[in-house]
């Protein structure tokens, strides 16, 4: 019984930063988790499967070091995650989901110390989130809305390097097939000097920035508050606030624009 107790500590040390709600009056499911990941009794696994189902409407901080059974408890942990799938590999991790929402995709959190911010009432489909770095930080910002598409593309959001930052404001909307990435992928370097050419920059997209369907934002870009990228197109500089910008790259063809998400109407 001891031994037990000591494998499940930090099972209840997890838990205990929890709130208090309604318990899971399934035993059998109690029972089962009690079996599988050790805790000491079914009251524990109680407790655990409660506290899970009492933070899906709240902002919530999940870690890396904690002991989640995500095998064993795979249908909590979507719930607790706005049915976002998240895999996390390495130490130090830290993701921060914001209340409400619903997040239908892929979080893969790779490498040591990063931490995902997504804010409050976002809504994604099909939406993959790479993040393969050292102590950098992906923030999307409250209500954003990214749709990816079964047949048509996912949009991928892709975070690599040390130190690095990519940064989606509040209200931002991407489109379907959309690639967001801060590295080229592969390194190119000088035949010369060995000296490398191509290393990875942070991306800023500021409050309630449009990108169109098939574009591509590409490492070091900035894209003021307000502004709409036209579909097909590839950022890689700065563009300004309120404005329209289309292109391989994309240059701006209209200032002084406002957007919504309401339909066209005359």
């Amino acid at each position: 019984m001891s031994r037990t107790m000591r494998s499940s500590e930090p099972f209840a040390s997890a838990c205990a930063r929890f709130g208090v709600g309604e318990f899971c009056r399934d035993d059998s499911v109690a029972l089962a988790l009690r079996s599988l990941v050790g805790t000491p009794d079914a009251v524990h696994a109680r407790n655990f499967l409660r506290r899970l189902g009492s933070l899906a409407t709240r902002r919530i901080h999940l870690r890396s070091d904690d002991p989640w059974p995500v095998s064993v408890a795979k249908r909590w942990w979507v719930r607790l995650t706005r049915g976002l799938h998240v895999e996390f590999r390495g130490p130090g991790h830290v993701l921060s989901i914001g209340r409400g929402g619903k997040l239908h995709g892929k979080a893969l959190i790779y490498g040591a110390r990063n931490r995902v911010s997504i804010g409050d009432g976002c809504f994604f489909t099909r939406t993959w989130l790479d993040v393969h770095s050292w102590d950098s930080e992906l923030s999307i910002g409250n209500r954003a809305r990214i749709f990816g598409h079964d047949d048509l593309g996912c949009t991928l959001v892709l975070l690599r390097g040390q130190g690095r930052r990519i940064s989606l404001g509040e209200e931002c909307l991407l489109s379907y097939a959309v690639e967001i990435r801060n590295c080229d992928g592969h390194s190119i370097r000088e035949q010369a000097t060995g000296k490398l050419r191509n290393l990875q920059r942070d991306i800023v997209l500021e409050r309630h920035v449009w990108i169109g369907a098939h574009s591509i934002v590409l490492k070091g870009a900035t894209i003021g508050s307000g502004s709409i990228v036209g579909a097909g197109s590839v950022v890689t500089g700065t563009i300004g606030s309120d404005l329209i910008a289309v292109g391989r790259p994309a240059v701006e063809k209209r200032r002084g624009i406002v957007w919504s998400l309401d339909e066209p109407k005359e």
